[in-house]
């Protein structure tokens, strides 16, 4: 479904789904309830359970995940634009890629049933990493990133490494997929300075900086090496750039606090940058920001939980991130 018409019929089913998402007040009172059981109480009174009551606080793992499956069908099924689609899909690949080769690679057992499937089925990423051959993925990005990955010759020792190849190419992969796209290419370049940013703050050498930078953002190296070593950085700037917002934060945040703003504020950017955007039913804003609100409601969701579950309630507040 693509176009005019398909943009009219799916954002008008946006406007009526858009309306099971957790309201601000009724996320207030799941944090406030004095225990997992009371929140879980006041969470089945919500539109987000529609089905049969949750009984369990240990089945709302399994609640998220399932609706974590069935946004992704919803994707898959509705929205009009392929390279969203793609996009999506593409970060499933990766991040099943790196977790079930580092199973393999630290003798780790997993349940294939636990991932969702992007573009290829997990059956066929087992598959490939088992014998190491990456053909049949038929991208020759991750094929290059796999004979890189080789060369490495102490895997376990030196899985920084690693894991460090597999952002540079998963970030590059992302961008060959959203380089004609507006919208989702300035999701991306934000995303992607946010990550340099925060590799700014991290570590302690122009080299590391070096190492580390990640290729096809907004900004370029010397801008985060002003960061890194202390000065104030300058670049050419405009309204869609949320890396601006988030060094006004640093200034105001203790030298000890700055990863964890970053990393709160990094799991913010498709929806600060969506919300410069105007609503248009006839483009796919409104698919985007409802996706992104659900992906960040059900990332608060899990996360209230499982700090609830083991009693570390005043942990909460601070980590709760808001949609608006």
């Amino acid at each position: 479904m693509t176009g005019y018409k398909g943009y009219l019929y799916t954002n008008g089913v946006i406007a009526a789904i858009s309306k099971r998402l957790i309201s601000k007040e009724n996320f207030t009172k799941i944090i406030d309830a004095q225990n997992a059981s009371n929140s879980l109480m006041i969470l089945n009174n919500t539109s987000f359970v529609t089905g049969k009551k949750v009984n369990s606080v240990y089945d709302v793992n399994r609640l998220i995940v399932n609706e974590e499956i069935s946004l992704n069908n919803f994707l898959k099924k509705e929205c009009p634009n392929q390279i969203f689609i793609d996009y999506v899909s593409a970060q499933k690949d990766f991040y099943n890629l790196e977790t079930i080769y580092k199973y393999k690679i630290f003798a780790v057992s997993y349940e294939a049933n636990s991932f969702i499937e992007g573009s290829y089925p997990i059956a066929k990423i087992v598959e490939c990493v088992s014998s190491e051959n990456f053909d049949s993925l038929n991208n020759p990005l991750i094929k290059e990133m796999f004979e890189k990955i080789n060369q490495v010759k102490d895997k376990r020792g030196n899985w920084q490494t690693i894991d460090l190849t597999f952002k540079k190419y998963y970030y590059k992969n992302l961008f060959n997929i959203v380089k004609n796209d507006k919208i989702l290419k300035q999701i991306l370049q934000n995303k992607i300075d946010l990550q340099n940013l925060i590799t700014a703050i991290r570590i302690k050498t122009v080299e590391e900086l070096e190492n580390s930078y990640i290729e096809n953002g907004k900004r370029d190296k010397n801008f985060f090496k002003q960061i890194m070593i202390g000065e104030s950085a300058v670049s050419a700037s405009s309204s869609l750039d949320y890396i601006d917002e988030c060094l006004k934060n640093l200034k105001k945040c203790k030298s000890e606090d700055k990863l964890k703003l970053l990393n709160q504020q990094n799991e913010l950017v498709e929806i600060k940058v969506l919300s410069k955007f105007a609503e248009n039913i006839e483009s796919i804003i409104p698919f985007l920001k409802y996706y992104y609100k659900k992906i960040l409601e059900l990332k608060n969701l899990r996360m209230i939980f499982s700090l609830k579950q083991n009693n570390l309630n005043s942990h909460i507040k601070e980590r709760y991130l808001e949609a608006n």
